[in-house]
């Protein structure tokens, strides 16, 4: 029997208009009385504000999909075998670590290392680990929390979901010496109340979910049960709505990308002012990038493109269409030079004094570029801001940006310029270059039947088979003297050796 298909439900994010006392009103929202005596923002259009929503939409799964709104265990799931309480103390309280044996999963095996149970938590735990190395390692960001606190709700449909309250960020090991999994809170990142859950109660149920610390950082409640206890009261209007404290499990949640909606709501004016991004929207059109009639070498004189790596025409037209401040995409397959393409966009805009942001959402995408410049001698231009860019913690991280600033500051003054007589040497190398390149690709013979170009490459093919030969010039003759020149050769190939 078919499966009845069920619709997913979509959040409309709903540009509110704070008022005065808005408790409810969306991060980012203007207060106090240099709000009202500031000019009123630019009207935003409809259709860019419907555009806007989809981008949200498209960054923030909010259907249930989502884990962290509807979670549902699997697999890769790991039910740790404690108290949610006690995990608290441990992992927040004094950021520490514990161990779970197989006993621990399995307490009334006769064998828990060979135990079901045991098996399985090991098995995950293996799992997790290989997941968050790999998030690490490809995106930066941390995928793993050990969750605490469970909001069991209905959502406008009717379905009933099942979302974690408190999420922790940990590392997780699995010892196979000791049988054993090893879980600690992850250095320098501090637990925070479900983003992708508090978001989607505020903006579709006007429900705000409490706090756990303070602007200075300071915690606003004594213990898990006090933070959930007020979460208790926050929904205690929403029917059906109830907070469940045990069950702590540790699995993946991904957040990377509410940041981007956040600043979608922020800065939506500002957005709508981009002629891109109005074009984006349908309101408007980029001006189209005409092919150039002339090739590259003719539009740009030798030097006057600064590229430091290997380029071939097309990325060189890349690297012109940057320079001139023409905006575009590069689509390509992985191997055909889109990294090497953008070291070069990067190290001519910087020559024209220009800032380059380059964002790429996985690590080895960023290192290749960085490497390509540092190899160029414009390392000290650069300054890499990534959460994973070496540093173990934000501490390092910060100690790491801020020897990149002194790295650049004690540099000293750029190199001289090169000899003013290099460029006038790539002129003449370039001039012959493309000389022999107009030469071979002549057409020869009457009624250009035939180019120099065409005539290496056959001889090249068939080398093995001729000997060295004479050939007469082909210019002023028809093809059809090569045709009798070929029927020729039979006849010679019907006489036997001697």
């Amino acid at each position: 029997m078919a499966r009845k298909e069920q619709r997913e439900p979509v959040v409309n994010f709903g540009f509110r208009v704070p008022s005065a006392g808005d408790e409810d009103a969306p991060p980012g929202a203007a207060e106090g009385p240099e709000a009202a005596e500031a000019s009123p923002p630019e009207p935003v259009s409809e259709a860019f504000r419907r555009r806007a929503e989809r981008w949200k939409r498209e960054l923030l799964d909010v259907t249930r999909r989502n884990r962290a709104i509807n979670h549902r265990p699997s697999r890769a799931t790991l039910a740790l075998p404690a108290s949610s309480d006690g995990l608290w103390d441990t992992l927040v309280v004094n950021e520490g670590q514990t161990s779970f044996s197989a006993r621990n999963f399995a307490p009334d095996a006769a064998s828990p290392t060979e135990d079901d149970r045991a098996l399985a938590a090991f098995a995950a735990t293996t799992r997790l680990a290989e997941r968050a190395r790999l998030a690490d390692r490809e995106q930066g960001i941390q995928v793993l929390f050990a969750a605490l606190g469970w909001l069991d709700w209905v959502d406008a449909e009717g379905h009933l979901l099942r979302s974690p309250l408190v999420l922790v960020p940990v590392e997780l090991a699995y010892d196979r010496q000791q049988k054993e999994v090893d879980i600690q809170a992850a250095a320098d990142d501090p637990p925070e109340v479900n983003p992708s859950l508090a978001y989607l109660l505020h903006v579709q149920y006007g429900v705000r979910l409490p706090r756990l610390e303070d602007e200075e950082g300071e915690p606003l409640h004594d213990s898990l049960d006090a933070f959930l206890e007020a979460v208790a009261q926050v929904v205690a209007k929403q029917p059906g709505w109830s907070v469940e404290k045990d069950g702590a499990v540790v699995d993946v949640f991904a957040f990377a990308k509410l940041a981007m909606v956040d600043e979608i709501e922020r800065s939506l004016t500002g957005m709508a002012r981009h002629p891109i991004l109005r074009a984006l929207a349908g309101e408007g059109e980029l001006p189209a990038i005409e092919a150039p009639s002339t090739p590259i070498d003719g539009r740009y004189a030798p030097g006057a493109l600064r590229v430091v790596v290997e380029a071939d025409a097309y990325q060189l037209e890349a690297v012109a269409m940057a320079a001139s401040g023409a905006s575009f995409v590069i689509e390509g397959p992985p191997g055909t030079g889109k990294s090497q393409t953008i070291t070069n966009i990067a190290a001519e805009l910087m020559a024209q004094g220009k800032r380059v942001l380059f964002v790429a959402e996985k690590r080895v995408a960023r290192e290749v570029v960085l490497e390509n410049l540092a190899k160029a001698g414009l390392a000290e231009a650069c300054l890499h801001l990534a959460s994973n860019a070496g540093a173990t913690n934000r501490a390092d991280a910060k100690a790491q940006v801020i020897k990149e600033i002194v790295d650049t500051l004690d540099a000293g003054p750029p190199p001289p310029q090169p000899d003013p007589a290099v460029p006038q040497r790539y002129a003449e190398l370039r001039q012959r270059l493309n000389g022999y390149a107009e030469g071979i690709g002549q057409q020869l013979g009457e009624g250009g039947w035939i180019t120099a170009f065409e005539v290496f490459g056959k001889a090249i093919e068939t080398s093995g088979e001729r000997r060295a030969v004479p050939v007469p010039p082909v210019a002023g003759t028809s093809r059809f003297w090569l045709e009798d020149a070929v029927d020729a050769g039979r006849d010679l190939d019907a006489f036997g050796a001697r």
